[in-house]
């Protein structure tokens, strides 16, 4: 018996991986909630989609809202596809249960089967219970801390949530990533990436004056825009450091039982930036692809270096756009600007040379995370 973990969008994608390539194992997915429900917009990368059971078009957001470049600076709008988490599930439910992968609602921890499994992949999170309990886990804080922002909204009479195949208007250009999803209260929650000057803005700023700070106002507007909310109140505005963690060990052998760690349950990754999903189902299809090869313990660390890896390699070129911008005519930093799809339009070379900074830092500081996470990994 093999057993997953969790029956978010990775541990569906495993389960679906290892039923299709061992028909004849007994595959079982364990997860506690009682049905889908999380109502974020994931973007999936051509490669991951390739990997997918064939997904319908209908099920895809248009436009998507969240801006592509600020969450993968080297794929185009073309590139990526956006979904909603319950729309991915459901369609992975379906393709998993057709095959012939057992479902059980049930927590992890009371399940008597675990120490009788071949195979434990845990995809259950950054809180992972396998990794706490079983596998006990040193989460290693990084040195570098990423920053996000949380915003809350109380919508007006006129809204529509996650209706965005037809928007009032389509607006290009917006300065930050964001995620928005309705919460069980029926308020509107944007969460939001930020710079570490921006973090020091919103806390400096007066509560009354902080819809005024650029970040939180085109976030406001990028909710009015990409899901019809004309009247809105601002509810909560707080910035706050997200530690970024990586678990060690990556897997555990107990008894005739081997444990994996997949997904968010290795990376505390940044949760705004819309990598996690990507490279969990990366993961967890190469572990169906390796499941009893005799080596997969040292391949499956090498696998997830050569993936940061790949990760610093894409951020290092873009690095280069950036280098020297105060030597740079207004031309030229427009051309970088259009490029990196940041709105240059209407605002002074001043203000120009400050965003593009902005940009390259946070670029820098995805580059050392990540250079802790290979760091760690080579422990």
């Amino acid at each position: 018996m093999i057993i997953i973990s969790g029956a978010g969008p990775v541990g569906l994608s495993c389960a679906y991986f290892i039923k299709k390539k061992y028909p004849r194992e007994h595959v079982v997915i364990i997860e506690k909630r009682a049905a889908y429900s999380r109502k974020q917009v994931l973007l999936i990368r051509p490669d991951v989609v390739a990997l997918l059971p064939k997904i319908g078009d209908a099920c895809f957001v248009f436009p998507p809202p969240v801006n592509h470049a600020r969450c993968y600076p080297n794929a185009t709008n073309l590139e990526l596809k956006s979904i909603s988490v319950s729309n991915l599930q459901t369609t992975l439910d379906r393709e998993c249960r057709s095959i012939g992968v057992e479902f059980v609602q049930e927590d992890i921890l009371n399940y008597d089967g675990v120490q009788k499994a071949k195979f434990v992949i845990a995809c259950d999170g950054y809180n992972s219970p396998i990794a706490n309990h079983f596998l006990q886990v040193r989460r290693i804080k990084l040195t570098q801390t990423s920053y996000g922002l949380i915003v809350i909204l109380t919508p007006g009479d006129n809204r529509r949530y996650f209706d965005t195949k037809t928007p009032k208007m389509r607006k290009r250009g917006s300065q930050n990533r964001f995620r928005a999803f309705r919460t069980i209260h029926g308020d509107f929650y944007i969460g939001i990436s930020i710079s570490k000057q921006t973090f020091d803005d919103v806390n400096a700023t007066h509560v009354d004056q902080v819809v005024d700070v650029p970040v939180v106002r085109d976030a406001i507007q990028s909710a009015k825009i990409y899901y019809g909310m004309e009247n809105c109140k601002v509810n909560t505005v707080k910035a706050f450091e997200i530690p970024v963690t990586v678990s060690h060990p990556l897997f555990k052998i107990t008894n005739s039982t081997t444990f994996y760690l997949c997904g968010d349950a290795v990376f505390g990754a940044h949760f705004f930036s819309g990598e996690g999903v990507n490279s969990g189902i990366r993961a967890a299809h190469f572990l169906s692809k390796n499941l009893f090869d005799t080596n997969l313990h040292r391949m499956y660390t090498t696998w997830y270096q050569n993936e940061i890896e790949e990760k610093l390699s894409n951020y290092k070129n873009i690095i280069i756009d950036f280098e020297n911008l105060e030597l740079r005519d207004r031309k030229t930093l427009e051309k970088i600007a259009q490029k990196h799809d940041i709105r240059h339009s209407g605002i002074s070379t001043y203000d120009l040379n400050v965003m593009l900074h902005q940009k390259y830092t946070g670029i820098r500081h995805t580059v050392d995370r990540l250079l802790n996470h290979v760091n760690i990994l080579n422990q």
